[in-house]
């Protein structure tokens, strides 16, 4: 049974396109959300950077692109 999955769930794969790009861009969008995370956990100072749009924005872009990853690899068109 595994032995006539496999080909075909790869076969899928590689049929959708799936391509290192998109996993490298996710990620760097959830690196992002970690390190902006990790900075506005530091105590309040005067006039430091607010981060939070920053999260906003590596939350959205990590939301989208691994709903996009997703339908790559059960090859489901969007």
């Amino acid at each position: 049974m595994i032995g006539r999955t496999a080909p075909r769930l790869c076969k899928r794969r590689t049929d959708a396109g799936l391509s290192p790009e998109s996993g490298g861009a996710l990620a760097a969008c959830l690196l992002v959300l970690v390190i902006a995370v990790v900075l506005d956990r530091r105590p309040y100072r005067p006039g430091k950077r607010n981060y939070i749009p920053v999260m906003i924005i590596a939350l959205a872009a990590s939301l989208v692109l691994g709903r996009h990853l997703l339908t790559l690899l059960t090859a489901h068109p969007q």
